[in-house]
């Protein structure tokens, strides 16, 4: 729908461009047509340009389609490489506040309040806060054959974490953050992600080695090399998952395409007004 909608715009201001090299065309003999060539030489040299900018934003969008899909398969020796690796979680952790048994947590307490909007609108909006954050360990462990690796699953990025998860709200303060309360919180939001002890985990990132030799998959914070952290419940799972990145990067390389082809339409048609004009 997006694309539908760029290209209807985009239609239109080539019409309207249409439109005006038309003018231009029957323009009246004046002494700034000289000038006004000199206008339109350097509008159409911009927006081809503008083009070919768009054109290098192209490319790591085709690149993260393709390498989502076709990571390097995990070995301890690809340091420093895009890989994906899949294990079973282990680790002997319990949640801070529901009690239960898991392999790794990583715990969010947060803050809630209304406020009033500023005049002339009258509405109260909720306001948060984040008050506590703690993990069970610096990584989460997963054990693959007979290697040990490790994700740093707080460097990712939220969305694209997807664990195990307990929500709730209470109006008490939970004890660990009761020095950062104040008058005007009104209700605590206690958000556990997790793994169970033998959860499959896979993860997708930049491989990388810890001073005290422990393996560590991160994000490699690139376009170009989506990272993510999911429990696979089915053989499925991964690649449905990669399948709507790699589905979502190609939307924006159609997107950039419609903007391209837009760009120079309109290029081409500002350079004809100025070769039509032989006055």
């Amino acid at each position: 729908m997006a694309t539908i909608g760029r290209s209807i715009v985009h239609i239109i201001l080539t019409f309207i461009v249409y439109i005006v090299t038309v003018q231009f065309y029957y323009w009246p003999d004046s002494s700034d047509l000289t000038n006004i060539k000199t206008v339109s030489y350097a509008i159409s040299g911009a927006l081809l340009i503008l083009a070919c900018w768009q054109y290098s934003k192209i490319v790591p969008y085709k690149i993260r389609a393709k390498m989502v899909q076709n990571p390097a398969r995990f070995s301890p020796d690809k340091i420093d490489c895009y890989v994906s690796v899949q294990g079973l979680a282990t680790g002997e952790s319990v949640l801070p506040f529901s009690g239960e048994e898991c392999a790794f947590y990583i715990t969010d307490v947060f803050a809630e309040w209304r406020t009033k909007m500023k005049k002339p609108y009258k509405l109260r909006i909720t306001e948060r806060k984040k008050l506590l954050s703690k993990q069970s360990a610096d990584g989460m462990e997963i054990h693959r054959e007979e290697q040990r690796i490790y994700v740093k699953v707080e460097d990712f990025t939220k969305s694209w974490v997807q664990l195990r998860r307990n929500e709730k709200s209470e109006k008490k303060c939970p004890a660990e953050a009761k020095s950062m309360v104040q008058d005007k919180y009104k209700t605590y939001q206690i958000i556990e992600r997790f793994a169970y002890n033998g959860d499959t985990i896979t993860a997708q990132g930049k491989l990388t080695r810890h001073p005290d030799g422990r393996l560590f998959i991160k994000p490699t914070g690139l376009l170009k090399f989506p990272s993510f952290v999911i429990i696979s419940k089915k053989m499925t799972d991964v690649a449905q998952f990669t399948k709507q990145i790699a589905q979502e990067a190609l939307r924006h390389v159609s997107i950039k395409q419609v903007d391209i082809a837009s760009l120079v339409i309109n290029a081409l048609l500002l350079f004809y007004v100025s070769i039509a004009q032989n006055r």
